[in-house]
């Protein structure tokens, strides 16, 4: 497969990594002011495809073959619930002829896409933050499902865990786990750092363990059965009267001091 470049003109292209040359012909381009995410679905439901999001706002599901047929896909632009045809002008169509679907609806830039194991539902977080969740599945195609609100600043991460949770991480230093069943309040909100978020990193759906960072430089180990213990059961998809907040992980350590910048995770590899 192809990997993917972005290019400080904030188009996304493929290039091939054998030969390392670029592809011509493959280039993506569309977002005004640059891209800010990527996201690559399931090479199984969703094969040859690429989803981005901008400082303008949109996200954008492109497809990275060649073929005619593809460059002919219909193009849509979805608003919440609504869909209607993207009407492209001149520039637009030489540089925007793969893209499959357009999603507006956030209000600020994108921070960050998720896509679902099974490539029907796109997570997404922006400046506005807000997280929205999308159908992509839907015959209208890119259909807002619900959109979240519980952060003071930008989301930042996004994660899924489970058939209906979701965790968001923003740069107001906190975490929040909602059910998508209860509203769009969150059920849990995590406050343990000094500084933003910088990281989330979840082992597996079914896994109960979640590591955090942050830019303050620390990284804590949360265990959900514990947030289950005190809501009952986390994935009873009850109405929400009030977040539960929790102030300290199972498990932390300190990396590297405050000054040293955003701490990044990532998994090890088994020998």
């Amino acid at each position: 497969m192809s990997d993917v470049k972005i290019h400080n003109s904030g188009t996304p292209s493929a290039y091939n990594k054998r030969s390392n040359k670029e592809k011509t012909g493959v280039s993506l381009g569309g977002h005004r002011g640059g891209v800010t995410c990527l996201a690559v679905p399931s090479q199984i439901y969703r094969p040859d495809s690429l989803i981005s999001g901008g400082n303008d706002g949109l996200i954008k599901f492109w497809s990275l073959r060649t073929r005619p047929e593809a460059r002919q896909s219909n193009r849509r632009q979805t608003m919440g619930g609504r869909t209607s045809r993207i009407l492209f002008s001149s520039n637009e169509k030489a540089l925007g002829k793969d893209t499959l679907d357009v999603l507006a609806g956030h209000g600020g830039r994108i921070l960050c896409v998720e896509v679902a194991w099974h490539g029907d539902r796109l997570l997404s977080g922006a400046a506005d933050r807000t997280v929205k969740l999308w159908d992509l599945a839907s015959q209208s195609g890119g259909r807002c499902l619900q959109t979240m609100h519980g952060h003071t600043s930008g989301v930042t991460h996004g994660r899924y865990w489970g058939r209906n949770t979701i965790v968001s991480a923003s740069s107001d230093r906190s975490i929040a786990l909602w059910d998508t069943r209860s509203g769009s309040s969150p059920l849990f909100v995590l406050r343990y750092y000094n500084g933003p978020i910088s990281d989330l990193y979840l082992e597996s759906r079914t896994s109960f363990w979640m590591t955090s960072a942050g830019n303050d430089g620390t990284i804590g180990t949360w265990d959900f059965r514990m947030m289950q213990t005190l809501n009952g059961d986390m994935d009873s998809g009850k109405p929400v009267t009030r977040a539960h907040t929790i102030r300290y992980p199972l498990a932390q350590m300190c990396h590297a001091n405050q000054s040293s910048g955003p701490v990044l995770l990532g998994r090890g590899v088994q020998v």
